[in-house]
């Protein structure tokens, strides 16, 4: 077998909350709480001519230093380590006089991941002229030029910064829709709400249920957008999308790491740990609350289906090699997308049910379909918004025809 099953149930809190499956892998993940190193939050003042700070929710920036008259290097540490090589950083910079200073990225031992994107408020992000990004005669990422005008900041970041707030209000605006509901299922370590988005419609009380989760990881911002465009097109107004409703229930968790999101950590939550390793033991209160709540509910509504949005280098879909009780849908939604999508290939990387990851934790509790839908870190928006759109559709068309 792939992975066993321990029969015994771990009941997680007091004995009046439910229990949950608890599965071991053959590759497990010790999720227990590990020591983070919280970056100071302050201004890094350079003669008070050119300053940068990370006083902003999704910040990180751990040292700002002059090297010359037009050279600052920027420090970016992660939360602890091991970890993931994604050097998250976004800060703001401030002269006070009309400037161009050349950035030096310091990730220590790791690798520079994200192009850099710049914005003048925080919210609308554009790519930085290609022509200001200097690389090494090997291709190396190795400085950063901006012009700065005075007194008025600008933002660096690796990737659009989207916070908890940010991903509230747009939860929010979702619940203008009549079939949709927010809930808050409990608080994250830090005390931030965990919620869900519970999409319902119809007549009908036990449905098959599709599960959809979001932003396990905080820098994983494309992916985020891929999901705000996947289930934009479950609450249209047109008959696939009306037809699913009618059939199926969805539940949708936005963001399961608002802690590490807010934070600007590199990957882990505020527990130190990827929780995207946490799938079977529940060390982390993120993972134990959203699984406990999809549990519960798949007691009435059957969970047939679950997809993880994440992003890395290209865009990849990684599922399970391990035949669901629904062997056919993901092929079905693979091939939809690839009729909807002029000259496009599914890059579909199967493998095992090895690890506590959220596409085999879908497998392992209820042999439902778990895909783990990763986004090209430079995925241009619009394509994002045509692949979140079509691998939608065809969800809902596989469900619809597939599952009773």
């Amino acid at each position: 077998m792939r992975y066993l099953l321990i029969l015994s149930l771990l009941v997680l809190g007091c004995s009046q909350q439910p229990a949950l499956p608890v599965f071991e892998f053959p590759q497990p993940f010790d999720t227990s709480d590990k020591i983070i190193a919280t970056q100071e939050k302050k201004v890094f003042d350079n003669d008070s001519l050119v300053q940068a700070d990370n006083l902003f929710d999704g910040a990180r920036l751990n040292g700002f230093e002059r090297l010359n008259d037009s050279i600052f290097q920027v420090s970016i540490l992660p939360e602890n380590e091991p970890i993931n090589s994604s050097p998250w950083y976004a800060f703001r910079i401030l002269s006070s006089m009309n400037k161009d200073i050349y950035l030096s990225f310091n990730y220590g031992k790791y690798l520079h991941r994200y192009y850099p994107k710049l914005s003048k408020d925080g919210k609308v992000w554009l790519n930085a002229d290609s022509l200001a990004v200097i690389n090494d005669e090997e291709g190396t990422f190795e400085y950063l030029r901006v012009s700065l005008e005075a007194n008025r900041p600008l933002w660096v970041a690796g990737q659009e910064i989207i916070t908890s707030s940010d991903v509230r209000q747009w939860a929010d605006k979702i619940t203008l829709n009549e079939a949709t509901k927010l809930e808050v299922i409990g608080k994250s370590k830090l005390g931030k709400d965990l919620f869900v988005l519970d999409i319902d419609e119809g007549t009908l009380t036990a449905k098959p249920m599709l599960v959809v989760l979001s932003r396990q990881h905080p820098p994983e911002v494309t992916g985020y957008q891929a999901m705000e465009y996947f289930v934009d097109e479950l609450l249209k107004n047109e008959e696939l999308s009306v037809s699913f409703r009618d059939r199926f229930r969805v539940l949708v968790f936005p963001i399961l790491n608002p802690d590490g999101v807010d934070m600007g950590h590199w990957r882990h939550g505020a527990g130190g740990v990827d929780l995207n390793r946490d799938w079977a033991a529940y060390m982390q209160p993120e993972v134990s609350l959203v699984a406990r709540h999809i549990f519960n509910e798949s007691k009435e509504n059957k969970v047939v289906f679950g997809v993880d949005f994440h992003s890395t280098y290209k865009d990849v879909f990684y599922t399970n090699d391990t035949l669901s009780a629904y062997p056919d849908i993901r092929q079905q939604v693979f091939a939809s997308m690839e009729r909807q999508i002029d000259n496009y290939k599914v890059n579909e990387k199967p493998s095992a049910v090895t690890k506590p990851v959220s596409k085999s934790w879908f497998y392992s509790a209820f042999k439902a379909e778990g895909i783990t839908y990763e986004v090209g870190d430079s995925t241009p928006e619009e394509v994002i918004e045509l692949k979140g759109r079509a691998a939608a559709r065809g969800v809902m068309q596989a469900l619809l025809d597939s599952v009773e």
